[in-house]
């Protein structure tokens, strides 16, 4: 997992072409002025879901992972707290596995917990069992753009 900010990403380009795309997306869009939906940013390499939606207890939620893809989640508007846990101590599987949507749900308590406020962005791998959306004080409306870039 990486937590930073856009005016660092040059630290973060190193992964890769991929993150170089993914960031110059997010930097020459005005995410608070976008429809929720998906984007492409580079065919299925390489697209972004923009959302809006209001901060949650984490009891009302479960661990996701991916298989295919890395999430970077940019707060836009607002802030949220993202719970972690290394996949060694993600608990069980809700569910199958989402295959369309490279998607799993588990149950399992977590391990850290990252405030995430207006202009930061973490990225989770498939190994970083993640929950986000979760409130900090109490629950307020997020403005959040998570790109998907395949490993």
């Amino acid at each position: 997992m990486i937590i930073g900010t856009l005016k660092n990403r040059s630290r973060y380009e190193q992964l890769g072409e991929n993150y170089r795309k993914a960031f110059d997306w997010l930097e020459n869009n005005d995410i608070c002025s976008l429809e929720d939906g998906c984007y492409t940013i580079d065919g299925e390499t390489i697209y972004a879901y923009v959302q809006r939606y209001n901060t949650m207890d984490a009891k009302n939620c479960n661990l996701e992972s991916h298989k295919h893809y890395a999430d970077l989640h940019y707060i836009a508007s607002g802030r949220e707290r993202l719970l972690y846990t290394p996949e060694k101590r993600a608990a069980t599987a809700i569910g199958k596995y989402d295959k369309q949507n490279d998607l799993a749900f588990w149950t399992g308590s977590c391990e850290s917990s990252i405030l995430l406020e207006t202009g930061d962005f973490a990225i989770v791998f498939p190994e970083d069992y993640h929950m986000p959306k979760i409130r900090v004080e109490q629950n307020i409306s997020v403005v959040k753009a998570c790109i998907k870039i395949k490993v």
